[in-house]
């Protein structure tokens, strides 16, 4: 049976256990030959495992794909309302008042009254309270209507095409309805 060095793959022809020439272990060539073959099938499935990981990983985190979302979107909206209000309108109107004349004056009025008279009493009359009225500008609440334009928030939705990566949309934090 042939024997090899582990190390510096010399073939060994005696019987010794190490190289003469390296001092490396000797092995049997056959065993070798095996366990070599074994050792770089078993480095390939790991070398096949770590390249499909990779690129399971690529696909999922960093590469975007397309979809169709749903999006939801808030818009102002006019409308006509018809508003009540009140409007004060002016309108002419007398307002009663009473004056205080002298003497001379109060006996030509009918309206007039003696509220003083001289000498304690005993004499003609002094000062007169004459009840007047004078024209003045009133108002009053006139109700009316008029058409406003007034704004409601309302709530709309389109189709767009978003891109997102596959983690993200397994995940649920794409904020979007999506179908792939």
């Amino acid at each position: 049976m042939e024997k090899i060095c582990a190390k510096c793959q010399k073939e060994i022809t005696d019987n010794s256990t190490y190289c003469q020439s390296c001092g490396g272990l000797v092995v049997d060539k056959e065993g070798h030959r095996v366990k070599s073959i074994q050792r770089k099938k078993i480095i390939g499935i790991i070398g096949a495992i770590t390249v499909a990981l990779i690129v399971a990983l690529v696909i999922f985190f960093l590469i975007p794909f397309p979809y169709n979302a749903t999006e939801h979107y808030k818009i102002q909206e006019p409308y006509t309302d018809v508003e009540n209000y009140f409007e004060k309108e002016p309108y002419q109107g007398t307002e009663p008042y009473i004056e205080q004349v002298s003497a001379t004056n109060c006996n030509s009025d009918r309206q007039c009254t003696c509220i003083s008279y001289a000498y304690w009493g005993l004499g003609p009359c002094d000062t007169c309270s004459c009840q007047r009225s004078r024209s003045i500008t009133l108002y009053h609440d006139v109700p009316k209507t008029r058409t406003v334009t007034k704004y409601r928030t309302v709530q709309q939705e389109r189709e767009v095409t978003k891109t997102d990566s596959l983690i993200n949309m397994i995940m649920g934090i794409t904020t979007h309805d999506y179908y792939l």
